[in-house]
């Protein structure tokens, strides 16, 4: 339909794989990437010590749970005011996401903010909480 996103199951199996033969290795590279912030890269070198603590498996099965979930068919049951917030440059998350999401949940608002890659509450939390702010 009108929904721009998710990952090629192909891809995915890659991604699986690479978790399942040497997370650590992985961890280093997926951490950096998602984090998008190369002027910064502590921000990368910290999210990929948390990864690192959590066991190979849980990680792979946490992981499958999460590439593989599909509600897009739940959205229009929420009622509840719901704030999206957007970075740019987000690997997991394209902005053609966040527009389809918004377009599907009833009582929605959306922020663009100026943040890049997938965890703008690390890289730029003072643009989170100004979003948040103006929400609430």
């Amino acid at each position: 339909g009108d929904y721009e996103g998710g990952f090629d199951p192909a891809d995915l199996e890659v991604l699986f794989h690479s978790m399942r033969t040497n997370y650590y290795s992985w961890v280093s590279g997926f951490s950096a990437l998602t984090m998008r912030n190369t002027d910064t890269p502590e921000l990368g070198n910290e999210f990929a010590g948390t990864l690192s603590k959590i066991q190979p498996d849980i990680a792979l099965s946490v992981a499958k749970v999460i590439f593989s979930s599909d509600c897009r068919d739940k959205l229009n049951k929420l009622g509840t005011e719901v704030l999206i917030i957007q970075s740019k440059e987000d690997i997991a998350v394209p902005e053609s996401v966040a527009y389809y999401l918004h377009r599907h949940l009833p009582n929605s608002r959306l922020e663009m903010i100026n943040a890049e890659g997938h965890f703008a509450h690390i890289s730029a939390p003072a643009e989170v909480i100004n979003s948040i702010k103006s929400f609430i």
